[in-house]
């Protein structure tokens, strides 16, 4: 017997309910699209903002902190065996000023000269490629401007073109340059919060170097083919000058890593909660699908079909409705990621690249929307297939009413105990991180499982709670909800999930928000700042300011020369307890105030603090104190110029900037161990004894510095409010995150509603005819839709709570300590009341269908 139009007639004649079981695969699909390619062309981007700049060099020879050293060593460096190519790089956080706007910008000074037809010598180590106008040339007259490559995508952004005229700020001076090509490097852009831009080397050492003009801060160096790279090093090593290193360039290096880490964390527990999500919505769409033709199943079956032609029929509908979902879904999911994309990069101000089209989304979106419609209908098909002709006549099946029996208690049991074990062990450190997620995930789908033991007293005291005001009607939502036990957990586990995902993460999103503004009030204590622009919060730098700055603001008379603070950011390296390096940056202050310095410590005191500073301690902060498992009073080693040197620890600190790996040292410690020179920020405070009226003053006489050197003045009241606008558009993206992901959630409450509106339509007629009205039956029906929501909202919500200390937990290898936990009563009863609310208002339409049933064709409904 062919079931082949049996299958299309029903899938056609009941459009609804065919639209709700594509509609919940194209959402699932959507989702893990989405966040998976975002996840991948993020985590990419950020690895190639590293590897922009260091391209295709296997080793580097570098310098601690930011004294630079002579290029004559360059052609040494390029004579070692094994050595293929040996290039000079001169790198400067720098601004560009193109009329009123002035942006960051990262000028690489670069060897422009032709190392062949096609390449320059830059680009034998650097991958990219000039596609229009051409590569600069050294200035040779004095009245024109020096020449710069940029980006294309900056200059799209920033509307720049060929021809056009920018200015710089240099170590002496601000000067012109003239956009003559745009580049774009090959294999992806990079993402990074300061464009990159290629002036001729020698260009570059006029315009930065502030004292001696043949400095370079790095020679990049790709190894020949079959060259042992370590041996290559150990070459180098030799014929270096005291104080200069060779090693793995930095986008190799474990400070990369770290500054990825809690950004791929985030976007990997978003991808993993998405899929699981996703599945659960996938597999109750496809039980109520199929349970809701029980009936025609058994009267094929009377007919003469067999078990397995029904349970072909059903799976080959389920492969047909996940093929159009999936290919529906794939195509919206790399939409939603390019939106979300653009969104990122207008919300945070960086050149994103388009997402990558990666085959581990797509495969994954595949298995998703295909895989588990079959798996979601093979169950509830293979119990069709089974069930005797007279059995299935009857609209509820006996596993339905019972639900899923022991061995379903004992499975969910098991995930719940293996959950447990994995979440333990990952917050013992003893599990990698990015296992934890899907111990989590085992143990709300052990939850989930383990519902019958609390599905029906949790429903009963709910609907006691509101019998009051629904009275007969939610003794008929009570019946009906409890007739069908399976569909009912599944649906309330769609809630259990969503809610627990969602508020476990917002929570924990919003302690680290609170951390950070913590951390903020305790170490931004001066009031005004000049910079040249913001500096990095992951790399610290900024633009070197010229010198003359700071001479004029300590020639504000009522400023004492103590409240004036110069602070510089430098990179370096430091070795762990094995010998091994890990890199950092070092921040370096006069701390010239004699109040305590401004730091929010998690070990160690600040009375003090400010005497060991000066006596050579350095403060450093959590996570770098994690990593090397460093207490206050021990000792950390430094590489500097003389090599190794060990300062003792006077305390750890909380850290937001340079992904906390930091070490705070008082400036002349670090001229001496790294020579630093320059300043990128000064930081102004009044006294403690002059009139706070005089704020307005000070800021005036620092707008005619600032305006005279195009530079940046800012205010702790303005620092405080970008921390509260950064605070306000984190939690903007939260309360996003909570409602997209209820609305998905939502989505199965109304296919269950409407699935029991259509096994109702007799029943309903029937009461309608023996004096049930309109508002009744709207009534049960809502009524239907709190109860569920309200079981699978409030546990979830509950667990979700927890969930977010457990994350809370789980971060200590990324912050390097304890995230503080709290409790959000507010977010909770947001979330809570909003949800069931919105939860109410979809049902609606169900309760609408039901309440305008027609009578006469409702008492012959099968």
């Amino acid at each position: 017997m062919s079931l082949g139009k049996f299958s299309s007639r029903s899938l056609t004649s009941r459009l609804g309910r065919t639209i709700l079981t594509i509609l919940s695969i194209v959402i699932g699909v959507t989702a893990v699209v989405s966040v998976s390619l975002l996840s991948e062309t993020t985590s990419k981007a950020q690895k190639m903002m590293f590897e922009t700049v260091t391209g295709k060099a296997t080793l580097e020879v570098t310098v601690p902190g930011n004294a630079g050293f002579e290029d004559d060593i360059v052609a040494k460096v390029q004579q070692t065996p094994g050595v293929q190519y040996a290039v000079p790089l001169l790198q400067r956080d720098a601004k560009i000023i193109s009329g009123e706007k002035q942006i960051k910008l990262q000028a690489l000074g670069v060897d422009t000269a032709r190392a062949s037809k096609e390449q320059t010598v830059d680009q034998l180590v650097r991958d990219y490629k000039v596609t229009a106008g051409r590569m600069g040339e050294l200035r040779t007259d004095k009245k024109k401007p020096y020449e710069l490559v940029i980006d294309e995508g900056f200059a799209k952004q920033q509307h720049l073109k060929i021809g056009d005229v920018v200015s710089v700020r240099g170590a002496a001076a601000k000067v012109d340059l003239e956009v003559v090509g745009l580049a774009k490097p090959l294999g992806g852009a990079a993402m990074r919060q300061m464009a990159l831009a290629m002036i001729p080397l020698n260009d570059s050492k006029k315009i930065f170097n502030r004292t001696h003009p043949n400095i370079i801060d790095s020679i990049q160096i790709v190894t020949a083919v079959g060259a042992n790279v370590d041996q290559v090093a150990a070459e180098i090593a030799k014929i270096l000058p005291e104080g200069l290193k060779v090693r793995p360039p930095s986008s190799n290096s474990n400070l990369m890593k770290r500054m990825l880490l809690s950004t791929e964390q985030s976007l990997f527990v978003s991808t993993v909660f998405s899929f699981v999500l996703a599945c659960f919505i996938i597999l109750n769409t496809f039980f109520m699908s199929v349970g809701e033709r029980r009936r025609q199943l058994a009267i094929m079956r009377a007919v003469g079909a067999t078990g397995k032609q029904i349970m072909y029929t059903m799976l080959g509908e389920a492969l047909m409705l996940g093929v159009i979902g999936t290919g529906i879904g794939i195509p919206a999911g790399i939409g939603a990621a390019y939106l979300m994309n653009r969104t990122m990069s207008r919300g945070f101000d960086v050149i994103l690249p388009d997402p990558q089209i990666h085959w581990l989304p797509i495969a994954l979106a595949a298995f998703l929307g295909i895989g588990i419609s079959l798996i979601g209908s093979y169950v509830p098909a293979w119990r069709a297939g089974q069930v005797s002709p007279l059995e299935g006549l009857s609209r509820v099946s006996r596993e339905d009413i019972e639900g899923g029996g022991r061995r379903y208690l004992v499975f969910g049991g098991l995930l719940m105990l293996i959950g447990v074990v994995i979440v333990y062990f990952c917050i013992a450190g003893q599990l990698n991180i990015y296992v934890g997620p899907f111990g989590a995930v085992f143990l709300l789908i052990g939850v989930v499982f383990l519902s019958p033991l609390f599905l029906e007293p949790l429903i009963t005291v709910f609907a006691a709670m509101i019998k009051p005001f629904t009275k007969v009607e939610g003794e008929m939502a009570l019946r009906q909800i409890l007739r069908h036990r399976v569909r009912t957990q599944l649906t309330i586990g769609v809630l259990f999930v969503a809610a627990c995902a969602v508020i476990g993460m917002t929570i924990s999103i919003k302690d680290n928000v609170r951390d950070m503004q913590e951390w903020y009030r305790a170490s931004v204590t001066s009031d005004f700042f000049v910079r040249s622009l913001m500096p990095d919060m992951q790399k610290g730098t900024s633009p070197d300011l010229p010198a003359e700055v700071g001479d004029e603001i300590r020639e504000i008379s009522y400023l004492d020369p103590s409240m004036v603070e110069r602070i510089v950011f430098v990179g370096a390296d430091v070795l762990d307890k094995q010998g091994a390096e890990h890199g950092i940056h070092v921040v370096a202050r006069d701390f010239a105030d004699h109040r305590p310095p401004s730091f929010d410590l998690t070990d160690g005191t600040l009375e003090g603090l400010r005497e060991k500073l000066f006596d050579g301690q350095v403060v450093i902060g959590s996570i770098l104190a994690h990593d090397l498992n460093l207490k206050a009073g021990e000792e950390i080693s430094i590489l500097g110029r003389n090599g190794a040197e060990k300062v003792k620890v006077a305390a750890v600190a909380n850290d937001y900037m340079v992904a906390g790996l930091s070490v705070h040292m008082q400036r002349k410690t670090a001229e001496r161990i790294l020579g630093i020179e320059g300043v990128d920020a000064y930081a102004i405070r009044l006294a403690e004894n002059e009139n706070r009226e005089k704020l307005e003053d000070l800021r005036n006489k620092l707008a005619v510095i600032t305006d005279k050197y195009a530079l940046m003045l800012q205010s702790n009241t303005e620092l405080s409010w970008t921390i509260d606008a950064m605070k306000a558009g984190v939690e903007l993206g939260m309360w996003g995150l909570v409602y997209v992901a209820f609305f998905v959630a939502m989505i199965g409450v109304v296919n269950t509603l409407t699935m029991n509106v259509l096994e109702q339509t007799r029943e309903l007629a029937m009461l309608r005819i023996v004096a049930m009205t309109k508002t009744q039956v709207r009534k049960t029906i809502l009524t239907q839709a709190l109860l569920i929501s309200a079981a699978g909202l409030v546990p979830g919500i509950a667990v979700g709570v927890f969930v977010a200390y457990i994350m809370n937990l789980a971060m200590v290898p990324s912050f390097g300590r304890e995230i503080e936990f709290h409790f959000y009563p507010g977010l909770l009863s947001v979330a809570l009341f909003g949800t069931i609310a919105v939860t109410l208002i979809a049902a609606y339409f169900p309760a609408r269908r039901a309440a305008n049933v027609d009578l006469a064709q409702a008492l012959h409904y099968d």
